[in-house]
């Protein structure tokens, strides 16, 4: 089943005067999971007679990231960004990086520019662990989308992610038999706590946190 990750987007656009279409940032679909180096892609919307060599991707600048209130986080310099034609004509946007990615959320500002225009757009993007996902596991991740054109009423698309088979439980060892019968039933902060069916890293934390602490 294809699950679909928590998304925010937000696009700030500059455009030539009277351009009745530009080209847009579309779908985010993930292939990838918390701690393997990311790989996403995203399609490109409104391409019209643009070659894919004429659009070029690339991370948003200190400046865009600071006016949009966002923090440049050192590992987002490891992304790589290519535009690559369809067999359909469109084209579609290969994002990836060249290190694990440890954090399970990602913000992040892409830049595109093409011979007519400049578009900015920033997603984030939220990261389960491999174990969480499979076609029967019962998640259902939140998504939340919303987009800004100058001129032009919001579009927003989810992101979406592969599906992926769940793998064979393996057995438990004496010691894991042990933690279980300590585990509670709920998350409590200090405790050890056996994670249930359909349980998410953010339910988990929301739920076990101190008092004064935030989720993150």
């Amino acid at each position: 089943m294809k699950r679909k990750c928590a998304l925010v987007l937000l696009v700030f656009g500059l455009l030539s005067p009277g351009m009745a279409a530009a080209l847009g940032l579309g779908e985010l679909t993930l292939k990838s999971y918390l701690n393997e180096p990311l790989i996403a892609e995203v399609k490109l919307l409104e391409i019209g007679d643009l070659d894919p060599s004429q659009i070029r991707v690339r991370l948003a600048t200190r400046e865009d990231f600071a006016r949009a209130g966002v923090e440049r986080a050192y590992f987002l310099t490891s992304l790589r960004f290519e535009v690559i034609g369809t067999p359909s004509g469109g084209a579609l946007l290969q994002i990836r990086s060249s290190d694990p990615v440890r954090e399970p959320y990602l913000d992040f500002i892409v830049e595109a520019r093409w011979p007519s225009g400049r578009l900015l757009r920033e997603y984030t993007v939220l990261l389960d662990p491999p174990i969480f996902v499979g076609d029967d596991s019962g998640i259902t991740a939140r998504a939340s989308t919303s987009e800004r054109r100058a001129g032009r009423p919001g579009r927003g698309e989810p992101a979406s992610r592969p599906p992926q088979q769940a793998s064979a439980p393996a057995a438990r060892a004496p010691s894991q038999r042990n933690y279980d019968a300590r585990a509670t039933d709920r998350p409590i902060s200090g405790e050890q706590y056996l994670v249930q069916r359909a349980d998410t890293l953010w339910k988990i934390a929301d739920a076990g946190r101190p008092a004064g602490a935030s989720v993150q």
